[in-house]
């Protein structure tokens, strides 16, 4: 392994490091260290409370911030959990894109953006803005057929792919 790369688990607990407080670490520890291969959380929430001795909302906060990492969907329980959280990933930035045209456009007609700069910068969102639409409508399990949900493909997401009976 090269010097400069870093492995997945240690991304996360660096990123998570920045995000928790020190004591909160041994649980952010337990919980990337009980990701399976797919990036799923593969213990409950209880039992890794009752391991450490730690309530089991502050698992649960710590889990929540795991959540946030990238991959997006990383630490998720299950493939309903791990849909609703790329969902609303997608859907915060969605509303970010939005704010984003509002302002491009005040800006432009305060004259503070020429008509170069507001239509470059107003293309450029509105192509994000198609690429995280596609991105929510690849996310929806087709009406009918949530036993053989395909694979999510987000460029962020961790590869989740359902058995044809459902489960992952």
């Amino acid at each position: 392994r090269v010097a400069s790369e870093q492995t997945l688990a240690e991304k996360l607990l660096m990123d998570m490091g920045a995000a928790l407080p020190d004591e909160d670490m041994t649980i952010a520890e337990y919980l990337v260290g009980s990701l399976d291969e797919k990036g799923y959380l593969a213990v409950k929430v209880e039992d890794v409370a009752y391991e450490l001795s730690v309530s089991v909302d502050r698992v649960r906060a710590v889990l929540r911030v795991l959540q946030a990492q990238e991959p997006v969907g990383i630490g998720a329980r299950n493939l309903r959990e791990c849909l609703s959280i790329q969902i609303a990933h997608l859907e915060e930035r969605k509303a970010r894109i939005y704010e984003g045209l509002r302002d491009v456009q005040f800006e432009y007609r305060l004259g503070k953006l020429s008509d170069e700069d507001y239509q470059k910068t107003k293309q450029g969102l509105q192509r994000e803005l198609a690429t995280v639409l596609a991105e929510i409508d690849a996310t929806q399990p087709a009406s009918g057929a949530a036993a053989a949900v395909a694979a999510v493909k987000t460029p962020a997401a961790p590869a989740v792919q359902a058995e044809p009976d459902g489960k992952t």
